[in-house]
C-alpha cells in the first residue's frame, strides 16, 4: 500500500481497508471497510490531507478513525459516536500484519530476512478454496511427500517416514530434524543431505529450515484465513550458498520449485472435502 494509495482485504470473514496517506514513511491503517454514516465501504472513497474522505456523504476521517467533517453541517462538530472500526497492524518483512482483537503475542520471528548474509524473495500470493487450518494440516503432514511431491520433496521409492522428535513449549511447536530421501531444492545443489526442522510459534505462520554442507534455506510460511473456507498463502524466502552461485539465476529457480510444490498442493486442498477442517473429525483416520 503506497502512499496516498487505498486497497482492500478480507480477514476472518471482514471486509478491510488499508490506506495510507501522501506523506513519506507515513504508517499503513487498517479499518473495517464500513462507513459508520450510510455503510457504505470506505474503500471507495479517497484520501485527502490525511483524511479518508467517504464517497457517499463527504464525511472525513483521520488516522485515528475519528470524523472530522461532516460536509453537510460545517459548523457542526462530528459526534463521538461517528468513528470507524480500526485494528492493530503491524509492517515487517514486507507484510502488513493485522490483529482484529488485542494481540496477545508478537510477529514471528525471522532473523534471517534482515541478516545481509541471506538472499531474500517472496512467493506470489495463493488463493485456496480451503480453509486456513486445512492448509496447515496438509503442510504438517510429511508423509504425502513421496506421492504428491515425488521429485521434488519426496521419493516413491522411499515412503518410510522415520521418527522425528517433535516438541512443544513456551516458543510453540517444533519438529525436526527429519532428512528427506529426495531434497534437491535447488537442482544446482547436488547434496541428499538435506536436513530440515520446522517451528510453529502461531497456529498459521510456519518457520522451516532446510541446510545441506553446501546450503541453507529459511522460509516462513503466512496462511491468512479469509473466510472459514478460503485463505492466502504466501511464502518468505532467504538463502545463502557456501559456493558462488548466481544469485538472480538461484532466485528463479527457488521462485520455479517453490510454486511448483505449492501447486500440487493447490490440487490436492482443493480435492478434500470438506474444505473447512473439521476440528473433531468423527470419520477420518487419524494414522
Amino acid at each position: 500500500c503506497k502512499p496516498g494509495s487505498i486497497t482492500t482485504a478480507s480477514l476472518l470473514g471482514v471486509k478491510l481497508v488499508l490506506w495510507r496517506s501522501h506523506e513519506q514513511n507515513s504508517p499503513i491503517q487498517v479499518w473495517q471497510d464500513h462507513c459508520p454514516h450510510r455503510g457504505v465501504a470506505l474503500s471507495m472513497g479517497e484520501i485527502v490531507n490525511n483524511t479518508l474522505v467517504c464517497a457517499y456523504h463527504g464525511w472525513r476521517y483521520n488516522e485515528a478513525g475519528k470524523c472530522v467533517q461532516i460536509p453537510a453541517h460545517p459548523d457542526m462538530i462530528p459526534p463521538a459516536s461517528a468513528i470507524a472500526k480500526t485494528y492493530h497492524c503491524q509492517e515487517r518483512y514486507g507484510l502488513v500484519w493485522v490483529c482484529l482483537g488485542n494481540p496477545v503475542n508478537d510477529i514471528p520471528e525471522f532473523p534471517e530476512w534482515d541478516d545481509p548474509n541471506y538472499h531474500k524473495t517472496y512467493t506470489k500470493s495463493y488463493l485456496i478454496q480451503a480453509s486456513a487450518f486445512r492448509v496447515m494440516d496438509n503442510s504438517l503432514d510429511v508423509s504425502h511427500f513421496p506421492f504428491i511431491h515425488d521429485g521434488w520433496l519426496g521419493d516413491r521409492n522411499y515412503t518410510k517416514v522415520e521418527n522425528f522428535e517433535v516438541k512443544l513449549d513456551k516458543d510453540g511447536l517444533t519438529m525436526g530434524k527429519y532428512q528427506f530421501q529426495t531434497s534437491r531444492i535447488v537442482s544446482d545443489i547436488e547434496d541428499d543431505s538435506w536436513v530440515n526442522w520446522l517451528r510453529l510459534s502461531h497456529p498459521l505462520c510456519q518457520y522451516c529450515v532446510s541446510e545441506s554442507p553446501e546450503m541453507r534455506i529459511v522460509d516462513l510460511m503466512t496462511i491468512t484465513p479469509i473466510d472459514e473456507d478460503k485463505s492466502i498463502l504466501q511464502m518468505l524466502i532467504t538463502w545463502k550458498c557456501l559456493r558462488m552461485l548466481d544469485s538472480k539465476t538461484l532466485e528463479s529457480k527457488l521462485l520455479t520449485e517453490y510454486d511448483e510444490t505449492i501447486e500440487q498442493d493447490i490440487r490436492i486442498l482443493h480435492a478434500q472435502q470438506p474444505a473447512r477442517l473439521p476440528l473433531l473429525p468423527p470419520k477420518q483416520i487419524t494414522r
